[in-house]
């Protein structure tokens, strides 16, 4: 009887197939152990029922089911016959098991517009700048080292002091400091402030005035700061780095201090540094300022977390006068393991958003305003890696040693792919119907789970019905899923970084050995921990009233490159890595959202190439900027006296991607020489414009260099 039934389902078969892709035997009383085979549809379904001796025992008679399973479309393979014994079954539709573990929404940086990618970027070429872009001249505020802009009262002795993250914070400081479209500001070793007007014919340089230095160098602390300056509804603002704020008025030809105020803390003034100003005055009348300055654990060489706090605060000028200065009132404070890479202001919704290699924790202020990291759920509970023939997509999950294939149910239809686990381990991977890039072969594709040394591996292999290439693994129109990148073949991977290597080698500019950031005064720090927090950036949200949030990223996002300071600073935007390619996340002023706007193809590659990065920088999406900071002054002058080589270095490499959406395979690259050894090393880098042509400057140690876009 069974073989006549099952006879004559292969008959039917055809008819039968859709409707078991439909249907299951679901158990009543007991549960059923179902065997998903990818590529194995269960095609017949053969039921044969005992009858009971009674019809009082009807309901509790037991069927013996023989499940005969065989492929579906082509019938030459068939399994063996299982038999369950089981309950009375009743058929009813399959349905996908709802997702039962409640995940946050992905966070922005994983919405990848899938339009904006370029796999068919090979990598850029070369090109000349042209003979007038690039222009020098000397900087009139020359004299000895503690003149230079580079040596802004700050004694390079004390540099040895700082813990790694202090010393490379110092590292990457900009002196340069944009005023307007067409002019900026820096302030040089003996604290005179100089402004730089751009004009169509030339540059000009000119001293507006001097700042009154500390009445004794004792007054200054050992922790002292680089000077900083924030502008501020016309103002110029003004941090010396020893623990005074000055506010400037200046016009086209004066410049006059309208006040001075001191940070105190024990009657000692406390060297800080100036992040940012509200753009709108207090009720009072004052306006509020965002500094930061180190814990006195921070002047250490420590590596434990807790010996390099760095705290942030919030301070308006008081009417108490102590020393002759008015005090700045602390409104709040935070405090975290790093200082900011950068800063900035929301004013629709009254807050700040950092981003840092560490959260921010606010001091006094209720914890439920902040959100643990740890306690957030990764949006994919588990990560995968994939990879591509011209045939198969191959899809690779590392679970833990005790995933048992009966706890994981796969299914394929032509362009979707469900995986849903029968249990509620966050250790299974959960994929609900999710669309692919292009079709798939259901019947000839399988999943395997294989047992390793200390894991188990479950792998998908999905059989392509084209021989294309795809770009993701899901379909552009599947949105909220998180982007993961193709895993290439070694082979294949060295292909490409030849490609690359080619047009972005830059061993023909110089025949010298590499130098570091700042020359002489700061080595490679040998307390720095291996792996530093530097490589990863998290964000946090802080309110004016000093509540902090934690934005819960599915990982921390790896930047790298900020927008070139330019006033006023409406480009607010980052660009993190992926793979090997940089995407530009642009922040919604009025969502308070990140979007991917851009990409910016093998930056990550071309970066990591460079030797001595000082500042990676970019204008919108139109060109990114990496900057190496040069020999020191001082770094030449000993190479000279001890007849070594100078270190070289100083280039400004510049790197236009192609326009979003484009498929080009090369894009333009561009090299402008920066630093020379009579010029000292780049300390500093602004845009400016003129007739609405981007202009970029650079600030050196005795000399200024104009590049014009």
């Amino acid at each position: 009887m069974v073989l006549d039934e099952v006879a004559a389902s292969h008959r039917t078969r055809h008819a039968l197939a859709e409707r078991s892709l439909q249907s299951v035997c679901v158990v009543t009383h007991c549960p059923v152990v179902c065997f998903a085979s990818a590529g194995i549809r269960t095609s017949v379904v053969v039921a044969v029922v005992t009858l009971a001796r009674s019809m009082r025992l009807f309901l509790s008679y037991l069927t013996t089911i023989y499940i005969c399973c065989h492929t579906a479309l082509s019938g030459y393979h068939t399994l063996p016959l299982v038999l369950f014994p089981v309950s009375l079954a009743r058929f009813h539709p399959l349905s996908v098991p709802v997702d039962r573990v409640c995940r946050l929404d992905m966070d922005d940086f994983t919405k990848v517009d899938r339009n904006l990618k370029n796999a068919l970027f090979e990598g850029y070429k070369l090109s000349p700048l042209r003979d007038a872009a690039l222009s020098r001249q000397a900087l009139p505020c020359k004299g000895d080292d503690v003149a230079l802009p580079g040596r802004p009262l700050v004694r390079v002795d004390d540099i040895a002091t700082y813990n790694w993250r202090a010393v490379r914070a110092k590292a990457k400081h900009n002196f340069l400091c944009p005023e307007s479209a067409t002019s900026a500001v820096f302030i040089d070793g003996q604290a005179q402030v100089w402004r730089i007007s751009l004009s169509e014919q030339d540059v000009a340089i000119k001293l507006l005035l001097a700042i009154p230095l500390p009445v004794s160098p004792s007054t200054a602390s050992k922790a002292a700061e680089y000077p900083s300056i924030v502008i501020s509804d016309g103002k110029i603002i003004v941090a010396d780095g020893t623990g005074l704020l000055y506010i400037i008025s200046s016009s086209a030809q004066t410049a006059a201090i309208d006040a001075s105020y001191s940070l105190q803390v024990n009657d000692a003034s406390l060297p800080f540094s100036l992040l940012g100003v509200q753009s709108q005055a207090r009720p009072d009348g004052t306006m509020a300022y965002l500094i930061s300055y180190l814990s006195e654990a921070a002047v250490s060489r420590g590596n434990d977390e807790e010996s390099g706090r760095f705290t942030l605060a919030l301070v308006t000028p008081s009417q108490i006068v102590r020393n002759g200065y008015a005090l700045l009132d602390t409104m709040w404070t935070i405090t975290g393991a790093d200082l900011p890479s950068f800063v900035y202001r929301q004013d629709n919704t009254a807050s700040w958003i950092v981003g840092a290699s560490a959260h921010f924790t606010a001091l006094g202020v209720p914890a439920d305003s902040q959100v643990e990291q740890s306690k957030i759920k990764p949006t994919e509970s588990v990560r995968y890696h994939w990879s591509q023939t011209s045939e198969t997509i191959t899809v690779d999950f590392k679970l833990p040693l005790a995933a048992r294939a009966k706890d994981i149910n796969v299914t394929f239809s032509p362009q979707f792919v469900t995986i849903a686990p029968k249990t509620d381990n966050a250790c299974l991977p959960r994929w609900s119907h999710r669309k692919l890039w292009s079709k798939i072969k259901p019947d000839e594709s399988t999943w395997s789970l294989e047992p390793l040394d200390d894991a188990c591996l479950l792998s998908l292999t999905l059989e392509k019905t084209e021989s294309s290439r795809w770009y993701s693994i899901f379909s552009p129109d599947a949105q909220g899923y998180e982007e993961i990148d193709e895993t290439l073949d070694a082979d294949v991977a060295r292909d490409i970084a030849a490609n690359l290597d080619k047009y972005t080698s830059d061993t023909h500019l110089d025949n010298v050995p590499p130098s570091t950031l700042l020359g002489d005064e700061v080595d490679a720090d040998i307390d720095a921990p291996a792996d530093t927090p530097g490589s990863g950036t998290m964000l946090t949200i802080i309110s004016d009233e000093g509540r902090t949030t934690r934005v819960p990223l599915t990982r921390p996002v790896e930047l790298l490159s900020l927008p070139v300071p330019s006033q006023p600073q409406t480009d607010k935007s980052i660009i993190i890595r992926s793979d090997v390619h940089g995407f530009l996340f642009k922040l919604e002023t009025d969502t308070a959202s990140w979007r991917h706007t851009s990409t910016f193809p093998a930056l990550a590659f071309v970066l990591a190439s460079k030797r001595d990065i000082k500042y990676a920088a970019h204008l919108d999406h139109s060109v990114s900027i990496a900057i190496e900071a040069g020999a020191t002054l001082r770094a030449a002058a000993h190479a000279n006296t001890s007849g070594s080589q100078i270190p070289a270095g100083g280039n400004a490499y510049l790197y236009y991607p192609p326009p979003p959406g484009s498929k080009a395979r090369t894009a333009r690259s561009a090299v402008a020489k920066i630093t020379s050894p009579s010029s000292g090393a780049c300390i500093g880098v602004a845009r400016l414009s003129i007739d609405e042509k981007d202009v970029i400057i650079f600030l050196c140690e005795q000399e200024l260099v104009t590049l014009r876009l």
